[in-house]
């Protein structure tokens, strides 16, 4: 008798047929529902390079960015993992449908949540609406209120940036004044600090191993001006 073959998971569609299944048009006023293993959560408790105590929201990659990048450092996660995507899809449906209802459910996590101390918004996606803005901004309003404690922070490449700051969300912007984006290799980064010392880059991707992201580097939360070693 032959050996048995071992039952292997069905791997992912390809990344190109989830973004073109999912994009904004494509999204708005369709039925999406969480079907995961886990409760929906808005909000995800760090990961390989954010500490526990970062919670994050993420949306869609490249459909949800004006200016999509050509090397976008999110599509592996996507690409990976089948959660990943389900709760990514679902997230930006909710923010192109239901905005009150995932105002509701972030708000509700942070008041919960005993360890969260700061939120990024997206490790993937970005503003691509007004109203999607807004919602932000109210979230910001309430965390200051009811969790004084917790600092927001983010990076965008919008023209919406003086809105977030304006609502008290650290914004680092990822478009430099020159036009470039604010990743380089470490070459390029030191020379353009050397010129532009107000600037400083981010020790975490300089791959200094003693240095983490919100305890030793507050950088992102505090600053504006913030470089990155592409990776």
């Amino acid at each position: 008798m032959g050996k048995s073959i071992k039952a292997t998971k069905n791997p992912l569609p390809p990344v190109a047929q989830y973004l073109r299944e999912n994009t904004l048009d494509k999204l708005k006023n369709t039925v999406v529902e969480y079907k995961a293993k886990r409760k929906y959560r808005p909000l995800d408790k760090g990961n390989a390079k954010l500490e526990k105590h970062i919670f994050s929201f993420s949306l869609i990659p490249v459909v949800t960015c004006p200016a999509p990048c050509k090397k976008c450092y999110d599509i592996k996660a996507i690409r990976q993992y089948r959660e990943c995507r389900i709760k990514r899809r679902y997230n930006t449906w909710l923010a192109i449908n239901r905005l009150d209802y995932l105002e509701e459910q972030i708000k509700d996590q942070v008041k919960r949540s005993k360890t969260i101390k700061f939120i990024r918004i997206h490790v993937g996606g970005e503003f691509f609406s007004k109203e999607y803005v807004d919602m932000w901004v109210r979230v910001a309003a309430w965390v200051r209120e009811n969790r004084p404690d917790v600092a927001i922070y983010t990076y965008t490449k919008t023209a919406y940036g003086d809105t977030l700051r304006s609502a008290g969300i650290n914004c680092v912007a990822s478009i430099l004044p020159c036009g470039k984006v604010n990743h380089d290799t470490l070459e390029n980064l030191k020379a353009y600090v050397a010129e532009n010392p107000e600037y400083v880059i981010c020790p975490v991707t300089k791959k200094n191993k003693s240095v983490t992201c919100g305890t030793s580097c507050n950088y992102c939360m505090t600053r504006t001006k913030v470089l990155f070693v592409t990776h």
